[in-house]
């Protein structure tokens, strides 16, 4: 029976090694290792990008595209203090997403303009694992009806754009094949200065903050419903309570006179 060496469920065949040195060896099962772990890697790549390719066959029923400015500060917690702010999902950890900081809806005319480049962008080869960061600048939705059937955020510093794999997400190189879509985004909602950023911060946090204010006043208010129907629930039951009382014990006092009274026709 012929010997085998196994490594990492690899089969290699030990008698083409006999009076092999052992820098050799190593050599030869450190490349049997890598080329593994490459063809693993490149299986890996090749399977989201045809996952990616296979949303992009939905594209060409897009009827609606918003795009966004989003702020470069990051993720909202899901608290209250976020409760209010209108968040854009991009971000690889479970946070309810980045602030939006403006919002437009593309003119239907340039829709398949839009598809086409993010087409482009999604279907890239270029599309190895991005930087470890995303500062999100832009983002993007695509809509079919009431479904959004895409969205994506978009770094231009690290190149990379968020991909939810329904299952595993990833931060994607944006490559040269994001060109086209950058142009655009620059054209249409262009970036802004730090010190506009922190005056529609600004704008923005006095947004929430009234509605925070009208949304406690909302549920102090429903709180205050709820204890009046439940003083008036138990007010009732209480008097019902009282009324079943007062009947049962008219009823007892009856029946304790019939049984007497039949005592007495008896004797």
């Amino acid at each position: 029976m012929r010997k085998i060496f196994v490594l990492l469920g690899l089969l290699v065949p030990l008698s083409p090694l006999a009076g092999a040195q052992t820098a050799d060896l190593d050599t030869l099962l450190g490349k049997a290792y890598q080329d593994a772990l490459d063809n693993r890697v490149a299986g890996y790549a090749r399977a989201n990008r045809e996952y990616r390719t296979a949303i992009t066959t939905m594209f060409k029923y897009a009827d609606r595209i918003e795009i966004f400015l989003l702020d470069p500060q990051g993720g909202l917690d899901n608290d209250e203090a976020s409760i209010d702010a209108e968040a854009f999902r991009c971000d690889l950890e479970r946070t309810k997403g980045t602030r939006i900081l403006k919002q437009k809806t593309v003119p239907t005319r340039d829709i398949p303009k839009w598809c086409a480049a993010t087409t482009k962008l999604l279907t890239s080869g270029q599309d190895h694992g991005g930087a470890f960061s995303h500062v999100p600048v832009h983002g993007i939705r695509i809509w079919v009806g009431e479904h959004a059937i895409f969205q994506t955020s978009f770094c231009w510093d690290s190149q990379t754009y968020y991909f939810d794999y329904r299952g595993g997400a990833q931060w994607v190189n944006i490559s040269q094949d994001g060109a086209d879509l950058k142009k655009l985004f620059t054209k249409a909602m262009p970036m802004v200065s730090p010190d506009e950023i922190n005056n529609i911060r600004a704008k923005l946090f006095a947004e929430e903050a009234t509605k925070a204010k009208v949304r406690k006043a909302r549920w102090a208010e429903e709180d205050r419903a709820k204890a009046a129907k439940e003083a008036e629930e138990a007010k009732a039951k209480e008097a019902k309570e009282a009324e079943e009382a007062k009947a049962k014990e008219i009823k007892d006092a009856n029946d304790a006179k019939d049984v007497n009274a039949a005592k007495e026709t008896k004797e």
